[in-house]
């Protein structure tokens, strides 16, 4: 593992307990985040919410600010032939707001929000503040999940007033299935800010889309698929610390990640990058294809 950054990385959002098939277990974004970032011998700075009914154990390597709530965000996760049924037991009875955040905390190059239902960030400040830092990830999931029970996806919540405030440094993130929910005119709106839409396609890969551009992300494959959890923010985290080697390669060692992250359970300790790396190296047909066009 490499030596420990010196500019910790910046994850806002909720930590979940996840009712699974496999048992109990910590989920949330930001917990999936955290693997990559330590494999990757990097630190992070946690702003989340919960209780002692939360088992952060894994998380230990990292900072964490914890915002007291007595309600825990808690799912019931049930997969049948690779499809997903989400359901919501139980929600926070506060939002994550940029108050809550340490004024110690807000120098950092690296931020990834991570909302994990509607309202559980109060995301508009956030993004106001993301406005001098250079490298900013949003994963759009919880802004298009909708339901008190049985989560649904639907259209990204007040689209419009975010907007506003996207630019070159964003990478918006969104599943192939939250993706059916934008119109043509909010991508093209997106692209026009400046920002990447990075959509994961789950054993397809994924599409880094631009402005000027579409680079396709070829799959990593494996023969050991134990909980696909976690997956979609594995790759997000993993893309967004190594864009500064463009997005060829974070599309690759993020595919390689998200592949290393379904063969175990829950947001366990991920193996050290360069083992990662090797996966990539491996296969060298893994590589991008560049299209042109939108």
């Amino acid at each position: 593992m490499g030596e420990y950054s010196q500019e910790p990385i910046l994850l806002v959002g909720s930590m979940s307990i996840d009712h699974t098939l496999k048992g109990i277990q910590l989920g949330g974004a930001v917990a999936y985040a955290a693997s990559v970032i330590d494999s990757m011998g990097y630190r992070a700075r946690i702003l989340t919410i919960g209780n002692s009914k939360l088992d952060l154990g894994v998380l230990k390597k990292h900072e964490l600010h914890v915002i007291p709530d007595k309600k825990v965000l808690t799912f019931e996760i049930n997969s049948k032939n690779e499809e997903r049924e989400l359901k919501l037991l139980q929600k926070p009875s506060k939002r994550i707001t940029l108050d809550d955040l340490p004024k110690s905390w807000r120098n950092t190059n690296t931020l990834i929000m991570a909302p994990l239902i509607e309202d559980d960030i109060e995301i508009s400040p956030f993004l106001e503040f993301a406005n001098n830092i250079s490298n900013v990830s949003l994963l759009t999931q919880g802004l298009q999940r909708r339901g008190d029970y049985k989560i649904i996806y639907s259209n990204i919540s007040h689209f419009n007033s975010l907007l506003q405030y996207f630019s070159r440094s964003f990478s918006i993130f969104r599943s192939d299935e939250e993706a059916k929910f934008w119109s043509k005119e909010q991508v093209n709106q997106t692209l026009a800010t400046g920002a990447r839409i990075i959509t994961t396609l789950g054993k397809q890969g994924a599409m880094v889309h631009r402005s000027d551009k579409i680079i396709k992300i070829q799959p990593v494959p494996t023969n050991l698929e134990l909980d696909s959890t976690g997956a979609g923010d594995i790759f997000a985290t993993a893309f967004t610390l190594s864009l500064n080697h463009g997005e060829q390669h974070a599309g690759r060692l993020a595919a390689a990640y998200a592949t290393s992250s379904i063969e175990q359970i829950g947001p366990l300790p991920l193996p050290p990058k360069k083992i990662i790396c090797k996966r990539v190296l491996d296969r060298p047909s893994a590589f991008d294809h560049n299209h042109q066009g939108d």
